[in-house]
């Protein structure tokens, strides 16, 4: 009988710790597709934004995706972001929408 207990504490032990790394990485991302989105958003601006570089990386829960703030250094009005997916697959950028419109100038003016 006392077998059985040890047995049933266990496995509620296991069970408390997936639940808290379940919501754990639903509020503050997964360690590894973080990794995997700085890879991603590196190679991405390395190509198509060479003078630019990236700030950070964060985690949005509410849409379970990653984003590289993306920065040129000496330049404040070209910032803007890189998203990604959690397997590091880019989705989009934000630099037309950011830099090429006006968006960031306009802010600043204000």
């Amino acid at each position: 009988m006392k077998k059985y207990i040890k047995l049933f504490f266990r496995i509620l032990l296991v069970a408390i710790l997936l639940v808290v790394a379940y919501f754990y990485i639903a509020f503050f991302g997964n360690p590894v597709s973080k990794i995997l989105c700085k890879n991603s958003a590196e190679k991405y601006v390395a190509e198509n934004y060479p003078d630019c570089h990236i700030e950070n990386v964060a985690y949005n829960f509410k849409d379970g995706n990653y984003f590289a703030n993306i920065q040129k250094e000496g330049s404040v009005d070209t910032n803007f972001f890189v998203y990604t997916d959690w397997l590091g697959n880019i989705g989009y950028d934000s630099y037309e929408s950011y830099v090429t419109s006006g968006h960031n100038t306009a802010n600043r003016m204000m």
